[in-house]
């Protein structure tokens, strides 16, 4: 039986089972998913941030849990390429979520059909319950729990 963490509010809907990889640090899409090297084949959703906990590590397929997107205004459009493409993080965690975030995750479903799920739930209570690399499970109400 999944172990129930807790229940999030969701901002965009969605279901995803991935690893998840949690930092204390707000992200930044931009710095992280806009450099040269993300743009060569296999490369785009490496964390080339090199102020962030994640800087090398490759997103994609992973369940990303952080305190807040910073940034600047270009922040939606990382999140709509890369989901878009298929090729960037299963679901995102936020606990305190930037209508900039949001705007890409929703753009993306809305002008072309894939999407992940968006939750808003207070990370640090998540990492009280799980590691870098577990396996968790984000369901369309927003439960979140280990799979």
């Amino acid at each position: 039986m999944p172990e129930i963490i807790g229940k999030g509010g969701v901002l965009v809907e969605g279901h995803a089972k991935a690893p998840v990889l949690i930092s204390d640090k707000g992200f930044n899409g931009v710095a992280a998913w806009t450099k040269p090297d993300n743009f060569k084949p296999g490369g785009a959703a490496i964390c080339l941030d090199w102020q962030h906990p994640w800087n090398g590590i490759d997103l994609a397929g992973k369940i990303l849990a952080f305190p807040a997107e910073v940034g600047s205004t270009h922040a939606p459009l990382p999140y709509i390429d890369l989901i878009k493409d298929q090729t960037g993080p299963a679901a995102i965690i936020v606990a305190r979520p930037d209508p900039l975030l949001a705007v890409g995750v929703f753009i993306s479903k809305d002008w072309y059909g894939p999407s992940i799920p968006l939750i808003m739930f207070p990370t640090d209570e998540l990492a009280k319950h799980v590691k870098d690399g577990d396996i968790i499970e984000v369901l369309e109400d927003g439960t979140i729990q280990k799979a």
